[in-house]
């Protein structure tokens, strides 16, 4: 996931140097700090959130693979 901080774009990358991993299909959602979800989506490929209308906060990025198991990221958006 990058950049962090942000002031625009979230990239989330599918890069693995495992081939197993790559394969997988991911959920990722996107969480301001009230807890609501202001972006989900399915991730296959490299993945570019739009974040320019969002306003300056911390967002919490919540990945979870098709085994249920989430992965969490802090992101600063700060424009």
């Amino acid at each position: 996931v990058s950049p962090n901080p942000t002031k625009d774009f979230i990239g989330i990358s599918r890069n693995s140097p495992e081939p197993c991993l790559a394969l997988r299909t991911y959920q990722g959602k996107l969480y301001n700090k009230f807890n609501k979800i202001v972006w989900q989506g399915e991730i296959k490929e490299d993945v570019q959130i739009d974040a320019r209308k969002l306003p300056n906060d911390v967002y919490f990025l919540h990945i979870t693979d098709d085994k249920g198991k989430t992965e969490r990221q802090q992101i600063i958006l700060n424009k």
